[in-house]
């Protein structure tokens, strides 16, 4: 009787650390992820940023480009 209480008990024990090991493993999961998420977003928003600078830049020595062929002719 008194090993069933034992054994019962260290399965509870058990059955704790194994839940607890999973909701940790579940925030660091949830956690990892927002990380990531939030990381490949501010990447691809800095890449569109990126490519608007470029665009722009691009714009304005055309630009500049054209007036100079203006001033010439």
């Amino acid at each position: 009787m008194i090993t069933l209480l034992i054994l019962m008990i260290l399965l509870g024990v058990l059955a704790i650390k194994i839940g607890l090991f999973f909701i940790k493993g579940l925030f660091w999961l949830i956690f990892v992820g927002f990380g990531l998420l939030l990381i490949t977003k501010i990447f691809f928003l800095g890449l569109i940023a990126l490519g608007i600078f470029a665009i722009y830049w691009l714009f304005q020595l055309f630009q500049v480009q054209n007036h100079n062929r203006n001033i010439n002719s």
